[in-house]
C-alpha cells in the first residue's frame, strides 16, 4: 500500500489517500474538525488553509489486517494515533 498525506486543505480537499500497488483507491479521507477531534488529537489549523493533522518530523504509519479488515494508524502531532478502517475490495 502507498500511503499520501497531505497537510493542504485549500484546492485540496482530501488530506490522506491510500491505495494499493496496481492504482486502486482504498481509502480518500477529508481531515477536518467535525470528522476528528482536534483538541484530543493535537490538531491544529492556520489561516493560510494548512491542517497540522499528522507528525510532520517522521510520521509513524502502522498497518494491521485484523480478521480480514485493514485498520492504518497514523501518528498525530501529540504522538497518538488516529485510526483509520479500509474495506478490502474482493475480486
Amino acid at each position: 500500500m502507498i500511503v499520501l498525506l497531505s497537510k493542504i486543505k485549500i484546492d485540496n480537499p482530501v488530506q490522506l489517500e491510500i491505495i494499493d500497488l496496481n492504482g486502486n483507491i482504498l481509502l480518500k479521507q477529508r481531515i477536518k474538525e467535525s470528522n476528528l477531534n482536534f483538541k484530543l488529537y493535537g490538531i491544529s489549523g492556520s489561516v493560510t488553509n494548512y491542517t497540522f493533522w499528522y507528525f510532520e518530523e517522521k510520521p509513524k504509519i502502522q498497518i494491521n489486517e485484523i480478521n480480514g479488515e485493514i485498520e492504518i494508524g497514523i501518528e498525530t502531532p501529540n504522538h497518538n494515533t488516529i485510526k483509520f478502517n479500509l474495506e478490502r475490495k474482493k475480486h
